[in-house]
């Protein structure tokens, strides 16, 4: 979390602006050569209307330079790749064996060490490339106040460093890098750094932060900014929120569908019975293109159902006042407007399409009926009713199994060290309604993780969660100077 002027942070328009920056220094036709992780990146922060102002010709994977034979000397390569070895060998393969393009600029998402660039120098027998920089946009930018780094498993980040496999530190060192890749982008050198006490993980995170910022001086020597405090936080403090059917627009929709890269597939969804149009069977939501989805990405349930039948209103009249043609005036105002106008059905109709299916697994799922057990289990403490209805719900058939699970994982975190606690018992209703033993095992995975012995203080008391939590955060941090 960065604690700044809201104005000074916007992490679309930052990597937005590494893009242009790199594309419009470099004149002519281009080509584009991206690795698997800056073509999601770059995905989400710059548009194919965008590639083609600056001249983009042709987008490719560097994984793809070896096999691609056909000579291309006409086209200025503009590269864009993750330091790590793996680009670095196939750039170099490319530039020894057939380079196929007039030049190169190649760009690092991050820092590149020294023995890289040698080797890349090296490589460069005929003398093709043209520059070397670093380009700090090793984030993904999902909306203008939140970014990922697209890490699966994190929670091992959690476990003792010395159990961690090799590519478990590789991710970590990725974590690492990916936030000091933000904060450069940023121009921010935090002035403090704090983390919650009772945290080994955020400790050590916080550490390694400090120490890429002090071997990297030279980067962080930004005059005239303001003092920037970066607080790291452990999940393992408030484990419920997490487990909480989620009822805002865009929660919803990455919690039901999942969001990846500001994607969402609905091919593999078997929602609806109703038949789905092919254009909306793939979704974009991005907070920068989309308007509507702007303004309402943190609408709740009920609101947005509104919103949408507004935004369907208007598009039946702009469609009806669009049938009104009689004269050649008519027609030419028609033909200018057509393409805003079918940017606008197409929009309505991937709204209406997702609100129906959120409406359909609403139904289906009976969620809410199972949020309103969630909020009780959450903020009320009542054993005997609460077991009650968390066993009437395991064993209800109507009842989805990860639905069921969410349940029970929230009744193990209120009532881990009540005596009469039914935990085993509910694993053993799991089970019985077709879970897996390895999911059942996340049982006790997150009271290992996230117990009452291993958070901050006490996640549940008479004040709001909400209000506990910001008591907690407030009194449990530690700094790193």
């Amino acid at each position: 979390m960065l604690e700044q002027n809201q104005d000074d942070f916007n992490v679309v328009a930052a990597a937005h602006g590494y893009l242009d920056r790199i594309l419009s220094g470099i004149s002519g036709m281009k080509a584009l050569v991206l690795d698997s992780e800056l073509t999601g990146i770059t995905s989400m922060a710059y548009s194919q209307s965008n590639l083609l102002q600056q001249n983009v010709v042709l987008t490719t994977r560097v994984e793809k330079l070896r096999s691609d034979t056909e000579i291309m000397s006409h086209l200025k390569c503009v590269v864009l790749l993750r330091p790590i070895r793996s680009n670095l060998d196939l750039l170099r393969a490319e530039l020894r064996n057939n380079p196929k393009y007039g030049e190169y600029h190649i760009f690092f998402s991050n820092t590149l060490p020294v023995d890289l660039l040698q080797q890349l120098a090296q490589a460069d027998e005929r003398q093709l490339v043209k520059q070397v920089q670093e380009a700090f946009v090793d984030f993904y930018p999902v909306s203008k106040n939140l970014f990922s780094l697209n890490i699966e498993n994190s929670l091992r980040f959690s476990t003792t460093r010395a159990r961690w496999s090799r590519g478990e530190e590789m991710k970590y060192q990725r974590a690492v890098k990916g936030l000091a890749s933000v904060l450069l982008a940023f121009k921010c050198n935090p002035t403090q750094i704090r983390y919650q006490s009772k945290s080994n993980t955020s400790m050590n995170f916080a550490r390694e932060i400090r120490h890429f910022i002090d071997s990297e001086k030279e980067l962080f020597e930004f005059r005239g900014r303001p003092p920037t405090l970066l607080l790291i936080l452990d999940r393992r403090d408030d484990p419920i929120t997490p487990l909480l059917t989620q009822w805002t627009y865009q929660a919803m929709v990455h919690e039901l569908f999942c969001i990846h890269n500001n994607r969402v597939d609905l091919r593999k969804q078997n929602t609806s019975s109703s038949p789905r149009n092919p254009d909306t069977e793939q979704i974009v939501l991005s907070e920068s293109n989309d308007q509507f989805f702007a303004e309402h990405m943190y609408s709740n349930f009920g609101d947005l159902g509104e919103a949408i039948k507004g935004l369907l209103d208007s598009y039946q009249k702009l469609a009806k006042s669009n049938r009104q043609i009689s004269t050649v005036e008519d027609m030419q105002k028609f033909v200018d407007s057509y393409p805003e106008f079918k940017k606008f059905a197409n929009n309505v109709s991937k709204h209406v399409a997702l609100m129906g299916e959120l409406a359909h697994l609403v139904d289906s799922h009976r969620l809410l009926d199972i949020s309103q057990l969630e909020q009780e289990l959450s903020c009320i403490r009542d054993h005997s009713n609460q077991l009650e209805e968390v066993r009437r719900k395991v064993q209800d058939s109507t009842v989805d199994a990860n639905d069921a699970l969410r349940l029970v994982l929230l009744y193990a975190l209120r009532y881990e060290s009540h005596p009469n606690n039914q935990i085993r018992q509910l694993k053993h209703l799991l089970l019985q309604k077709g879970l897996s033993q390895l999911q059942v095992n996340l049982i006790d995975s997150i009271l290992d993780y996230a117990g009452e012995k291993k958070r901050a203080g006490d996640l549940y008391g008479e004040s709001s969660l909400i209000s506990k939590s910001l008591k907690m955060a407030t009194r449990a941090v530690k700094g790193v100077s």
